[in-house]
């Protein structure tokens, strides 16, 4: 879009000039417009001039070429406002307005309802005292209970440590079991395995019969095991071997039969091993000579054979080794001659060792800590 600026007062004076031109130019005649100019096309004669004065005006008697001439001012004109003409801005589109953000009502707090305390739960008790109350009347029930020297309060609804020879600890966790020379007669039962916190069990010098049960071997916390003096018979359990706080094994004058388990060497606490007069054979188990801490081994009147194990003279706590009356054979092991807390060495009834007794222990006095079939000292 073009705006025009208001003209000047020449331009008005102009445009004025040539209005009134055209006003007064004469019509021609249709004779007139078709008798062709007898000059050249475009030429003005003498008696067309116009003569401008100072107030223009113009005169009644002008030819055709004056309506020319006011055409071609008015031209001028409007090519004067063209050029002086200021282009019209083009309108800027008004930014369309944002609506607002509806103003955000802030939610009123509820109120949070008091919260209910659950229901405390009631204490559970603990099952191991009901486990080894269950233990032990599978114990009384296998060995004739009714029938034992002493069974005050058994079965009864007595606290445990209220049975004749039960101990408990704080948590009323069976931990000591004494029942020796107490006539229980028949097998050991399975359930004896479950009194998990079982720490002494003494039943030697009864009338019990049958195998020793592999179960015992989950008695994590045994470190006593007193059961000498009865019938017992069949394999010492592999699982024996698991009873890492065993110190004392006791199964002494029974009928055990079978080879020594070697997992007894894993025993890494055990103090004294004594498998004195049963019926076992085969050869002692090297493995023995990692119970490091064993003092008192007794192996005496059984059928074993073979030779001493040289690995024996790695128990440097050794105070105590019985072997007599077995079948055993081959030279006594030089290694023992650096056992220097040996007491008792007893190896009579052996008749087919040979070889010779180290002279490192010859602190024995022969006849008393020392007992041969004549072996002779070794020279030094």
């Amino acid at each position: 879009m073009i705006v025009l600026r208001r003209p000047h007062a020449l331009t008005a004076a102009l445009a004025a000039a040539a209005l009134t031109l055209i006003a007064c130019a004469p019509q021609e005649s249709p004779e007139q417009q078709q008798t062709p100019s007898s000059g050249p096309v475009g030429s003005v004669s003498d008696s067309e001039v116009v003569t401008a004065t100072p107030t223009p005006s113009i005169s009644p008697t002008a030819t055709p070429d004056i309506q020319a001439t006011a055409e071609t001012l008015a031209a001028t004109i409007v090519a004067e406002q063209l050029a002086n003409a200021t282009p019209a801005p083009t309108p800027t589109a008004r930014p369309t307005a944002t609506p607002a953000p509806a103003p955000t009502v802030a939610p009123r707090p509820t109120q949070a309802p008091t919260p209910v305390p659950p229901p405390t739960p009631k204490p559970t008790p603990d099952p191991g005292p009901e486990n080894d109350r269950q233990a032990l009347i599978a114990l009384y029930e296998a060995t004739d209970g009714d029938n034992w020297k002493d069974n005050e309060n058994w079965l009864s609804d007595e606290p445990l440590d209220e049975w004749e020879g039960v101990g408990t600890n704080r948590a009323g966790r069976v931990d000591y079991l004494s029942l020796s020379d107490n006539r229980l007669a028949g097998e050991l039962p399975a359930e004896l395995g479950n009194l998990a916190a079982l720490e002494s069990l003494w039943i030697d010098t009864n009338r019990l019969v049958g195998r020793i049960p592999a179960s015992l071997g989950n008695l994590g916390y045994l470190q006593r095991f007193q059961a000498a003096g009865n019938r017992l018979s069949g394999r010492i359990p592999d699982e024996l071997g698991n009873l890492a706080e065993l110190r004392d094994l006791h199964l002494r004058d029974n009928e055990l039969s079978g080879s020594i388990p070697e997992t007894l060497g894993n025993l890494n606490k055990l103090e004294t091993l004594d498998l004195y007069d049963n019926n076992l054979s085969g050869p002692i188990p090297p493995e023995l000579g990692m119970a490091s801490e064993l003092e008192s081994l007794t192996l005496g009147k059984n059928a074993l054979t073979g030779s001493i194990p040289p690995e024996l003279g790695n128990l440097s706590h050794l105070q105590v080794l019985i072997l007599y009356l077995n079948q055993l054979s081959g030279p006594f092991p030089r290694e023992l001659g650096n056992l220097q807390h040996l007491r008792t060495v007893l190896l009579f009834g052996n008749h087919r060792l040979t070889g010779c007794i180290p002279v490192g222990l010859r602190y024995l006095d022969e006849g008393d800590g020392l007992q041969t079939d004549g072996l002779p000292w070794c020279d030094e």
